[in-house]
């Protein structure tokens, strides 16, 4: 009776550090990963930048354009950055795959781009802990912030003018000044299912990168 007793002892205490295993196998795979799509981001982000800048030269030197050949299928077509909260993120190109709340930040179709003057460019992202939440701290943003976009080589830098409430129902009514050149921020508001956030933002200054 008692080497039994012993005996359901040990097997507990194995089946113990086998789910300590299993446990830390899953949480090294999740931190590998993390830092894979941080580092493929990365590189996207460079290639981007680097392209843009080839791209504005050989447009100064009315050279002809040379199709960019990239290894990765990610083609973005601008960046976004957000300093006061440490987001930077490449954007992908209306029509293309990557365009999806689902998968990256969206640029919304009836956008403009930024160089359309007093245009509109309209950029949806989720709101929480998911590894696609590119949004989750747009609410430490404040007024004045600065909002950049990079586009066609140039730096287009915005200032948060607003924010303010929505519902949450396939719709967002946008308030903005029709005389200024605008980048709208919308994304779900936290703690609430039937919410969402917008931010405005009014173009301060551009130059070139």
């Amino acid at each position: 009776m008692e080497l039994r007793k012993n005996v359901s002892k040990i097997i507990c205490i194995i089946l113990g550090f086998i789910m300590l295993g299993i446990v830390g196998i899953y949480n090294l795979s999740s931190i590998i990963n993390t830092n894979n799509e941080e580092q493929l981001e990365e590189t996207l982000i460079e290639e981007f930048l680097v392209e843009e800048l080839d791209e504005h030269i050989q447009i100064e030197q009315n050279e002809p354009i040379e199709t960019p050949k990239r290894q990765n299928s990610t083609n973005y077509s601008m960046l976004i950055e957000i300093p006061n909260i440490g987001l930077k993120k490449g954007l992908c190109s209306i029509g293309q795959e990557c365009n999806a709340v689902s998968k990256n930040i969206q640029i919304i179709k009836e956008s403009d781009m930024p160089n359309i003057t007093n245009g509109n460019l309209i950029l949806a992202g989720h709101n929480g802990n998911s590894s696609v939440s590119f949004f989750n701290k747009l609410d430490q943003m404040k007024i004045g912030n600065k909002i950049n976009i990079y586009y066609k080589g140039i730096k287009y830098e915005y200032k948060l003018n607003n924010f303010y409430d929505i519902e949450k129902n396939g719709k967002a009514t946008i308030f903005r000044d029709y005389d200024k050149t605008t980048l709208v921020l919308i994304t779900c508001k936290k703690n609430t299912k039937d919410k969402q956030v917008v931010y405005i933002a009014y173009l301060n200054d551009k130059t070139e990168y």
